[in-house]
């Protein structure tokens, strides 16, 4: 029987063995597509969506879809061109932007985001507002406890009506991917609202 969504989404999120995190700032390409086929029992595909080499503007960008059963998230890549380029050094940039797109693609599924939080410092790993982290044990120790304090005397408001925020307003926007702005159902913009997920 194949997994359901959400437990492969709970299986990619999971922390990942103590050293994955190379020179404390990055998780090798690899790694996530190991994750992603452990997780998704080959339920999983990518996409190159866009692919632009432009040696005479000094750049390829690359725009990646990765896909699990129905759903996806894409991610954008850039790598800098020498002047001049050809051969190795131009095919190394497009792996190279292309391997990049594919990692903040699968991150916005929020994969490696405590091992990167707890392994490289990140200026963003004590914020309260991201729900994955305040989940991991290991930072609630660390910040949890400090940071609901201080987030529960902080009524959330929505930045267009400056109405308070409902359960109903809050539970919507956990719903839609990267959402780090409050607005009540009524004000949320279109664009947002289409990524709301069901």
């Amino acid at each position: 029987m194949a997994k359901e969504y959400a437990e492969i989404i709970k299986q990619l999120k999971d922390t990942f063995p103590k050293g994955t995190v190379k020179n404390a700032r990055f998780i090798p390409n690899q790694v996530y597509v190991d994750r992603l086929e452990v997780a998704a029992e080959s339920r999983w595909d990518k996409e190159i969506r866009q692919l632009d080499v432009r040696p005479d503007l000094g750049y390829v960008k690359a725009i990646v879809r990765v896909i699990i059963g129905e759903h996806y998230r894409e991610g954008a890549g850039f790598e800098s061109l020498p002047a001049g380029c050809s051969g190795d050094v131009l095919k190394t940039a497009v792996d190279k932007a292309l391997a990049s797109a594919f990692v903040s693609a699968v991150d916005e599924w929020q994969v490696g985001w405590i091992d990167l939080c707890t392994e490289s410092k990140r200026d963003w790993a004590d914020n309260p507002g991201i729900t994955l982290l305040q989940n991991n044990p290991s930072k609630q120790k660390q910040s949890l406890s400090r940071a609901s304090s201080v987030s529960e005397m902080i009524p959330r408001v929505c930045v267009t009506c400056k109405n308070g925020l409902t359960e109903v307003d809050k539970s919507m926007l956990k719903k839609i991917p990267g959402q780090n702005i409050d607005y009540c159902n009524k004000c949320l913009p279109e664009h947002r609202r289409r990524k709301i997920r069901t």
